[in-house]
């Protein structure tokens, strides 16, 4: 019976520290552009001109750095929130935010069975371009059939 409890509270344990580093898109937006923001660490997983397949078997070059907040997770997929450096600072060393700040986002669609494994696309200071917003746009246009089109808040 005692090791039943002790397993039992090992659980319940295990699954409050997965609670606690689940972010909401709001919260995780405000922890980017907060006092701290920062010293976030990201991790760049696909640079700029490498493949990424997002969910599908075919694989496409990306025209940005694509990566992920990995001490920050998302419920959606319980990894890391992932991100998207807007395409002209792309290339860069990145393992801080710095001064990037969230430009945009990119949802999956509706009925995809991805819902909420949103992608927030940063810029620096905050500000992007016209041509990154229209590269992005192109990119994503070309698998709509999984995402929506970028969102902007700049």
């Amino acid at each position: 019976m005692k090791l039943i409890l002790e397993n039992w509270n090992k659980f319940l344990n295990e699954a409050e520290e997965e609670e606690s580093s689940s972010v909401s898109y709001d919260k995780m937006i405000s922890l980017i552009k907060g006092d701290d923001g920062s010293e976030i660490t990201i991790n760049i997983d696909v640079p700029k001109g490498k493949k990424k397949g997002f969910g599908a078997t075919e694989k496409r070059p990306v025209p940005f750095d694509y990566g992920e907040f990995p001490d920050h997770i998302n419920d959606a997929d319980k990894m890391g929130w992932d991100l998207i450096i807007a395409p002209s600072e792309s290339g860069k060393e990145w393992n801080k935010v710095g001064n990037l700040l969230p430009v945009g986002r990119v949802d999956y669609k509706e009925g995809s069975g991805k819902e909420g494994n949103d992608k927030i696309v940063m810029a620096s200071g905050g500000k992007i371009s016209e041509e990154d917003k229209d590269a992005l746009k192109v990119f994503f246009d070309g698998i709509s059939d999984r995402f929506e089109a970028p969102r902007w808040d700049v």
